[in-house]
Protein backbone atom coordinates (compact mmCIF):
# COMPACT_ATOMS: atom_id res chain seq x y z
CA UNK A 1 0.00 0.00 0.00
CA UNK A 2 2.83 2.41 0.83
CA UNK A 3 4.23 2.00 -2.71
CA UNK A 4 0.89 3.04 -4.23
CA UNK A 5 0.70 6.03 -1.91
CA UNK A 6 4.05 7.20 -3.22
CA UNK A 7 2.77 6.88 -6.77
CA UNK A 8 -0.29 8.98 -5.95
CA UNK A 9 1.72 12.01 -4.86
CA UNK A 10 0.18 15.22 -6.21
CA UNK A 11 -2.40 13.50 -8.42
CA UNK A 12 -6.09 14.40 -8.50
CA UNK A 13 -9.18 13.08 -10.25
CA UNK A 14 -11.15 15.59 -12.31
CA UNK A 15 -14.76 14.58 -12.89
CA UNK A 16 -16.37 16.79 -15.53
CA UNK A 17 -20.15 16.97 -15.81
CA UNK A 18 -23.03 18.97 -17.20
CA UNK A 19 -26.54 18.18 -15.93
CA UNK A 20 -26.66 14.40 -15.82
CA UNK A 21 -27.09 13.66 -12.14
CA UNK A 22 -27.62 9.93 -12.70
CA UNK A 23 -24.25 9.59 -14.46
CA UNK A 24 -22.58 11.69 -11.78
CA UNK A 25 -23.90 9.39 -9.04
CA UNK A 26 -22.65 6.35 -10.97
CA UNK A 27 -19.13 7.80 -11.28
CA UNK A 28 -18.85 8.73 -7.63
CA UNK A 29 -20.06 5.26 -6.64
CA UNK A 30 -17.34 3.68 -8.82
CA UNK A 31 -14.63 5.99 -7.49
CA UNK A 32 -15.60 5.02 -3.93
CA UNK A 33 -14.46 1.47 -4.76
CA UNK A 34 -11.17 2.70 -6.27
CA UNK A 35 -7.92 3.76 -4.68
CA UNK A 36 -8.61 7.07 -2.94
CA UNK A 37 -7.38 10.31 -4.49
CA UNK A 38 -8.76 13.84 -4.21
CA UNK A 39 -11.87 14.13 -6.40
CA UNK A 40 -12.54 17.52 -7.96
CA UNK A 41 -15.90 17.87 -9.72
CA UNK A 42 -16.57 20.61 -12.24
CA UNK A 43 -20.13 21.06 -13.50
CA UNK A 44 -20.73 23.30 -16.49
CA UNK A 45 -23.24 26.07 -15.95
CA UNK A 46 -26.70 25.78 -17.48
CA UNK A 47 -30.11 27.44 -17.32
CA UNK A 48 -31.77 24.34 -15.87
CA UNK A 49 -31.75 25.59 -12.28
CA UNK A 50 -33.78 22.65 -10.99
CA UNK A 51 -31.15 20.15 -12.15
CA UNK A 52 -28.28 22.38 -11.00
CA UNK A 53 -29.85 22.61 -7.52
CA UNK A 54 -30.41 18.85 -7.43
CA UNK A 55 -26.71 18.29 -8.22
CA UNK A 56 -25.67 20.82 -5.58
CA UNK A 57 -27.86 19.24 -2.88
CA UNK A 58 -26.63 15.75 -3.74
CA UNK A 59 -22.95 16.76 -3.56
CA UNK A 60 -23.46 18.75 -0.34
CA UNK A 61 -25.16 15.78 1.29
CA UNK A 62 -22.53 13.38 -0.02
CA UNK A 63 -19.61 15.32 1.45
CA UNK A 64 -21.36 15.48 4.83
CA UNK A 65 -22.09 11.75 4.88
CA UNK A 66 -18.60 10.80 3.59
CA UNK A 67 -16.09 13.04 5.37
CA UNK A 68 -13.32 10.49 4.74
CA UNK A 69 -13.52 11.08 0.97
CA UNK A 70 -11.78 14.20 -0.35
CA UNK A 71 -14.39 15.63 -2.70
CA UNK A 72 -14.83 19.24 -3.75
CA UNK A 73 -17.00 20.64 -6.49
CA UNK A 74 -17.68 23.78 -8.45
CA UNK A 75 -20.69 24.64 -10.60
CA UNK A 76 -19.58 27.11 -13.25
CA UNK A 77 -21.46 30.42 -13.40
CA UNK A 78 -21.97 30.23 -17.17
CA UNK A 79 -22.29 27.55 -19.82
CA UNK A 80 -18.74 27.26 -21.17
CA UNK A 81 -19.49 24.39 -23.53
CA UNK A 82 -17.72 21.03 -23.51
CA UNK A 83 -14.40 22.08 -25.07
CA UNK A 84 -13.83 25.26 -23.07
CA UNK A 85 -15.12 23.68 -19.88
CA UNK A 86 -12.71 20.73 -19.97
CA UNK A 87 -9.81 22.99 -20.94
CA UNK A 88 -10.58 25.41 -18.10
CA UNK A 89 -11.16 22.69 -15.49
CA UNK A 90 -7.95 20.79 -16.30
CA UNK A 91 -5.91 23.99 -16.16
CA UNK A 92 -7.39 24.80 -12.74
CA UNK A 93 -6.56 21.36 -11.34
CA UNK A 94 -3.03 21.36 -12.72
CA UNK A 95 -2.37 24.72 -11.10
CA UNK A 96 -2.47 22.79 -7.81
CA UNK A 97 -1.48 19.24 -8.76
CA UNK A 98 1.28 17.72 -10.90
CA UNK A 99 -0.96 15.12 -12.56
CA UNK A 100 -4.65 14.78 -13.31
CA UNK A 101 -6.87 11.84 -14.23
CA UNK A 102 -9.75 13.15 -16.36
CA UNK A 103 -13.19 11.54 -16.40
CA UNK A 104 -16.31 12.83 -18.05
CA UNK A 105 -19.50 11.94 -16.21
CA UNK A 106 -20.41 9.15 -18.65
CA UNK A 107 -17.06 7.32 -18.45
CA UNK A 108 -17.38 4.01 -16.59
CA UNK A 109 -14.29 2.83 -14.68
CA UNK A 110 -13.19 -0.55 -13.31
CA UNK A 111 -12.46 -1.08 -9.61
CA UNK A 112 -8.70 -1.01 -10.28
CA UNK A 113 -8.81 1.98 -12.66
CA UNK A 114 -7.13 4.59 -10.44
CA UNK A 115 -4.40 2.25 -9.20
CA UNK A 116 -3.62 1.21 -12.79
CA UNK A 117 -3.54 4.82 -13.98
CA UNK A 118 -1.09 5.70 -11.22
CA UNK A 119 1.19 2.87 -12.32
CA UNK A 120 0.88 4.21 -15.89
CA UNK A 121 2.06 7.64 -14.78
CA UNK A 122 5.03 5.99 -13.09
CA UNK A 123 5.87 3.89 -16.17
CA UNK A 124 5.62 6.96 -18.41
CA UNK A 125 8.38 8.70 -16.44
CA UNK A 126 10.90 6.42 -18.13
CA UNK A 127 9.34 6.77 -21.60
CA UNK A 128 10.28 10.05 -23.27
CA UNK A 129 7.74 9.58 -26.07
CA UNK A 130 4.65 9.34 -23.84
CA UNK A 131 2.41 12.40 -23.68
CA UNK A 132 -0.83 10.99 -22.24
CA UNK A 133 -2.00 7.81 -20.51
CA UNK A 134 -5.39 6.15 -20.72
CA UNK A 135 -7.58 3.20 -19.82
CA UNK A 136 -9.89 2.78 -22.83
CA UNK A 137 -9.01 0.10 -25.31
CA UNK A 138 -10.75 -1.29 -28.35
CA UNK A 139 -10.16 -4.69 -26.78
CA UNK A 140 -11.94 -6.03 -23.72
CA UNK A 141 -9.45 -8.88 -23.61
CA UNK A 142 -5.76 -9.10 -24.45
CA UNK A 143 -4.72 -10.20 -27.95
CA UNK A 144 -2.32 -12.66 -26.31
CA UNK A 145 -3.12 -15.67 -24.14
CA UNK A 146 -1.93 -13.96 -20.96
CA UNK A 147 -4.49 -13.46 -18.20
CA UNK A 148 -2.73 -10.26 -17.17
CA UNK A 149 -2.85 -7.06 -19.19
CA UNK A 150 0.11 -4.94 -20.24
CA UNK A 151 0.61 -1.38 -21.41
CA UNK A 152 0.91 -0.43 -25.07
CA UNK A 153 1.82 2.65 -27.07
CA UNK A 154 -0.43 4.25 -29.67
CA UNK A 155 -0.14 7.37 -31.79
CA UNK A 156 -3.93 7.83 -31.45
CA UNK A 157 -5.68 9.61 -28.59
CA UNK A 158 -8.54 8.00 -26.69
CA UNK A 159 -10.69 10.34 -24.58
CA UNK A 160 -12.57 7.97 -22.26
CA UNK A 161 -10.55 7.89 -19.05
CA UNK A 162 -7.14 9.51 -19.46
CA UNK A 163 -4.43 11.38 -17.60
CA UNK A 164 -1.75 13.98 -18.23
CA UNK A 165 0.92 15.82 -16.24
CA UNK A 166 1.30 19.58 -15.98
CA UNK A 167 4.42 19.69 -18.16
CA UNK A 168 2.67 18.15 -21.15
CA UNK A 169 -0.57 20.06 -20.56
CA UNK A 170 1.31 23.34 -21.02
CA UNK A 171 1.87 22.31 -24.67
CA UNK A 172 -1.83 21.75 -25.31
CA UNK A 173 -3.72 24.45 -27.21
CA UNK A 174 -7.51 24.54 -27.49
CA UNK A 175 -7.71 26.77 -30.57
CA UNK A 176 -5.37 25.64 -33.32
CA UNK A 177 -3.65 28.38 -35.34
CA UNK A 178 -4.61 28.76 -38.98
CA UNK A 179 -1.09 27.71 -40.00
CA UNK A 180 -1.17 24.51 -37.91
CA UNK A 181 0.12 22.47 -40.86
CA UNK A 182 3.50 24.21 -40.65
CA UNK A 183 4.17 22.67 -37.24
CA UNK A 184 2.98 19.24 -38.34
CA UNK A 185 5.41 19.14 -41.24
CA UNK A 186 8.27 18.94 -38.72
CA UNK A 187 6.76 15.88 -37.01
CA UNK A 188 8.08 12.40 -37.77
CA UNK A 189 4.81 10.88 -36.58
CA UNK A 190 2.81 13.10 -38.91
CA UNK A 191 5.10 12.38 -41.86
CA UNK A 192 4.69 8.63 -41.29
CA UNK A 193 0.94 8.88 -42.00
CA UNK A 194 -0.48 8.08 -45.42
CA UNK A 195 -1.68 10.95 -47.59
CA UNK A 196 -5.27 9.82 -46.99
CA UNK A 197 -4.89 9.96 -43.21
CA UNK A 198 -3.15 13.33 -43.38
CA UNK A 199 -6.05 14.74 -45.39
CA UNK A 200 -8.56 13.23 -42.96
CA UNK A 201 -6.87 14.81 -39.93
CA UNK A 202 -6.32 18.17 -41.63
CA UNK A 203 -10.06 18.40 -42.25
CA UNK A 204 -10.68 17.65 -38.58
CA UNK A 205 -8.09 20.12 -37.35
CA UNK A 206 -9.64 22.87 -39.48
CA UNK A 207 -12.85 22.47 -37.47
CA UNK A 208 -11.03 23.47 -34.27
CA UNK A 209 -8.95 26.34 -35.64
CA UNK A 210 -11.54 28.93 -34.59
CA UNK A 211 -12.41 30.81 -31.40
CA UNK A 212 -15.28 28.48 -30.50
CA UNK A 213 -14.11 24.90 -31.15
CA UNK A 214 -16.92 22.30 -30.93
CA UNK A 215 -14.67 19.70 -29.32
CA UNK A 216 -11.30 19.29 -27.59
CA UNK A 217 -10.11 15.77 -28.46
CA UNK A 218 -8.93 16.70 -31.97
CA UNK A 219 -6.61 19.22 -30.34
CA UNK A 220 -5.18 16.48 -28.12
CA UNK A 221 -4.47 14.42 -31.22
CA UNK A 222 -2.77 17.45 -32.75
CA UNK A 223 -0.63 17.74 -29.61
CA UNK A 224 0.50 14.11 -29.97
CA UNK A 225 1.27 14.49 -33.67
CA UNK A 226 3.06 17.80 -33.31
CA UNK A 227 5.40 16.72 -30.51
CA UNK A 228 6.01 13.15 -31.74
CA UNK A 229 4.33 11.76 -28.65
CA UNK A 230 2.20 8.69 -28.04
CA UNK A 231 -0.53 7.59 -25.68
CA UNK A 232 0.16 4.87 -23.13
CA UNK A 233 -2.89 2.60 -23.00
CA UNK A 234 -3.75 -0.68 -21.31
CA UNK A 235 -4.12 -3.73 -23.56
CA UNK A 236 -7.44 -4.44 -21.85
CA UNK A 237 -10.28 -2.01 -21.36
CA UNK A 238 -10.47 -0.57 -17.84
CA UNK A 239 -12.75 2.34 -18.78
CA UNK A 240 -15.72 2.65 -21.10
CA UNK A 241 -18.55 5.01 -22.01
CA UNK A 242 -22.21 4.64 -21.05
CA UNK A 243 -23.37 7.92 -22.60
CA UNK A 244 -24.37 6.64 -26.03
CA UNK A 245 -27.96 7.44 -26.88
CA UNK A 246 -28.32 10.14 -24.23
CA UNK A 247 -29.95 13.30 -25.59
CA UNK A 248 -27.68 15.28 -23.25
CA UNK A 249 -24.50 13.88 -24.77
CA UNK A 250 -22.27 15.94 -27.05
CA UNK A 251 -20.11 13.39 -28.89
CA UNK A 252 -22.06 10.21 -28.09
CA UNK A 253 -25.59 11.17 -29.11
CA UNK A 254 -25.89 8.21 -31.51
CA UNK A 255 -26.03 4.49 -30.81
CA UNK A 256 -23.03 2.64 -29.43
CA UNK A 257 -20.69 1.54 -32.27
CA UNK A 258 -20.64 -2.22 -32.90
CA UNK A 259 -16.84 -2.34 -32.73
CA UNK A 260 -17.03 -1.38 -29.03
CA UNK A 261 -18.97 -4.49 -28.11
CA UNK A 262 -20.97 -4.63 -24.86
CA UNK A 263 -20.41 -2.10 -22.09
CA UNK A 264 -17.89 -3.74 -19.76
CA UNK A 265 -14.45 -3.28 -18.22
CA UNK A 266 -11.66 -5.67 -17.21
CA UNK A 267 -10.38 -5.87 -13.64
CA UNK A 268 -7.44 -8.14 -14.43
CA UNK A 269 -3.98 -7.20 -13.20
CA UNK A 270 -2.07 -4.77 -15.43
CA UNK A 271 1.67 -5.45 -15.41
CA UNK A 272 3.90 -2.36 -15.61
CA UNK A 273 5.53 -3.38 -18.85
CA UNK A 274 4.98 -2.29 -22.45
CA UNK A 275 3.75 -4.92 -24.88
CA UNK A 276 5.99 -5.85 -27.80
CA UNK A 277 2.86 -6.06 -29.97
CA UNK A 278 1.80 -2.43 -29.50
CA UNK A 279 1.87 -2.03 -33.28
CA UNK A 280 -0.85 -4.68 -33.62
CA UNK A 281 -3.18 -2.87 -31.22
CA UNK A 282 -2.47 0.41 -33.01
CA UNK A 283 -3.90 -0.99 -36.24
CA UNK A 284 -7.21 -1.37 -34.43
CA UNK A 285 -6.90 2.13 -33.00
CA UNK A 286 -6.47 3.59 -36.48
CA UNK A 287 -9.80 2.24 -37.76
CA UNK A 288 -11.79 2.92 -34.57
CA UNK A 289 -10.78 5.80 -32.29
CA UNK A 290 -8.53 7.06 -35.10
CA UNK A 291 -11.56 7.25 -37.38
CA UNK A 292 -10.05 5.66 -40.52
CA UNK A 293 -13.05 3.64 -41.64
CA UNK A 294 -11.71 2.66 -45.07
CA UNK A 295 -10.74 -0.85 -43.97
CA UNK A 296 -14.17 -1.49 -42.46
CA UNK A 297 -15.77 -0.11 -45.63
CA UNK A 298 -13.68 -2.41 -47.82
CA UNK A 299 -14.48 -5.43 -45.67
CA UNK A 300 -18.19 -4.59 -45.93
CA UNK A 301 -17.92 -4.40 -49.73
CA UNK A 302 -16.14 -7.76 -49.88
CA UNK A 303 -18.74 -9.31 -47.57
CA UNK A 304 -21.56 -7.95 -49.74
CA UNK A 305 -19.91 -9.20 -52.95
CA UNK A 306 -19.56 -12.73 -51.63
CA UNK A 307 -23.04 -12.75 -50.14
CA UNK A 308 -24.44 -12.14 -53.63
CA UNK A 309 -22.69 -15.16 -55.16
CA UNK A 310 -24.99 -17.98 -56.28
CA UNK A 311 -25.00 -21.05 -54.04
Amino acid sequence: MSETKNLSYSTAILLVGYKRLDFLINRISELEKNFRLPIIISIDGNSDYETANAIKHYLDDYTKINPDISLTYKIQDTNLGLAKHINFAISEVLSEYNQVIVLEDDVVVAKNFIKVMLSGFELAKNQADIGVIGGFSLYKDSLTFSRSALWRKSKYFSAWGWGINSENWEKFILVLPNNFQNSLEKSNTWNSLSSYRKKMWINRFKKVSNDNPPTWDYQMQYFLFRYNLKMLLTTRRISDNEGFGSHLSTNTVGIRPKWMGPLETSENEVISRISRTSWLYEIGDAITVGGDSRILYRLAKIRKRFSNLPT
